[in-house]
């Protein structure tokens, strides 16, 4: 049901990041991580990214596979102050799994 409130959100206010994100992320959780690898791309393209909307791709990235691309997109994350964001209980336990998984050392 959440992705068809999401889809209606797009299609009323057209592809704004915050909606592309969220719906990648609900594709994420439903197991279609594939299919949330190019939303989210678009999310973070633009001059002012949100980090959580990298730390998304990193896992949607990470879930298919690209685990080299998930990395930088983590790292991207972290380095633009993903952590002083509010993550959701989901989110914190992605991000432990992508950092024990992706960093050297974890983080």
């Amino acid at each position: 049901q959440a992705l068809r409130y999401i889809e209606q959100a797009i299609e009323l206010s057209g592809e704004q990041p915050a909606l592309l994100d969220t719906k990648g992320m609900i594709l994420v959780k439903e197991g279609r991580a594939d299919e949330a690898v190019s939303l989210l791309r678009r999310a973070v393209t633009g001059p002012q990214t949100d980090p959580r909307y990298h730390f998304h791709l990193a896992v949607a990235l990470y879930r298919t596979g690209e685990t080299e691309e998930a990395r930088g997109a983590l790292e991207t994350a972290l380095s633009n102050d993903l952590r002083q964001q509010i993550l959701t209980a989901s989110d914190l336990r992605y991000l432990q799994n992508l950092e024990e998984t992706l960093l050297p050392g974890g983080s």
